[in-house]
This record gives structure tokens, C-alpha cells and sequence, in this order.
């Protein structure tokens, strides 16, 4: 890292107190219970990697996955979270996915023929202005 902090994508919804993408979390402290990082809990689930890297700048995701041993090595509950959170699906893939499906039901119903003859304001004022013309 450069020095300068490299702002996460969550940063402004997150309330993780340790955020290994800010060069300052080894300062930081931690409690038991208090809520992790959800990019260190993507790393750490099945292909998480490979999830977690479309999110992030390379800088960002090479930042993450450098610090994360370091954050673990510090905080056990931090650790034992993350195993847990192994177990679990991809937010980030059940985000895509959701994103990339059809919604059943969906489909636009189409709008019923209107007949000709049928007097409305649009086709007076069209009537009106071929008239004009």
C-alpha cells in the first residue's frame, strides 16, 4: 500500500470497526460480537476470492487479502467468524445472480386493440390538427 487509505466500497453502510482496507486497523479494536467485515467474510467463504476481486480494485483486493491473516491472527472472535461464515452461500453471488434472473410473472401484458371509431381526446386533437393542416 501507498500510504493513503484505500476507501472501501462499503464504507459508508458498513459498521465493522476493523477494516483491513484502511492502514490504520491495526489501532482499531474489536469486541466479541461485534460485526466483521463483510468482505473478509466473503474471502473466507468457497470461491470467495474469485467473488470478492470483481467488487474491488486490484489494489483494494490485493490490500484485503494480504491483511487478512493479520486480522485474524489478532482477534480470535474475528477468526471464529469467519470459519462460520465459510459454511454459509456468497452474498455477492446470490446478489449477481438475482440480479441476472427474469423475475417470473413478469412479463408485460400486452394492451388490447382500441378501435378506430372509438371517440377519444388524443384522436380529436389528431382529427383537429389533420383538419388543420
Amino acid at each position: 500500500m501507498n500510504g493513503r487509505s484505500l476507501r472501501c466500497p462499503r464504507f459508508d453502510s458498513c459498521n465493522a470497526n476493523v477494516c483491513p482496507l484502511d492502514p490504520q486497523w491495526p489501532r482499531a479494536e474489536h469486541r466479541q460480537g461485534e460485526r466483521v467485515c463483510g468482505l473478509l467474510t466473503e474471502l473466507a467463504k468457497v470461491d470467495g476470492q474469485a467473488q470478492v476481486a470483481t467488487v474491488l480494485s486490484s489494489e483494494q483486493f490485493d490490500t484485503l487479502v494480504r491483511e487478512w491473516p493479520k486480522v485474524e491472527a489478532r482477534w480470535g472472535d474475528i477468526r471464529y467468524r469467519l470459519k462460520n461464515a465459510a459454511k454459509t452461500g456468497s452474498r455477492i453471488a446470490n446478489a449477481k445472480a438475482r440480479f441476472h434472473t427474469q423475475p417470473q410473472g413478469t412479463q408485460p401484458v400486452p394492451l388490447p386493440d382500441v378501435p378506430q371509431d372509438v371517440p377519444g381526446p388524443h384522436r380529436g386533437a389528431l382529427s383537429a390538427q389533420e383538419g388543420a393542416a
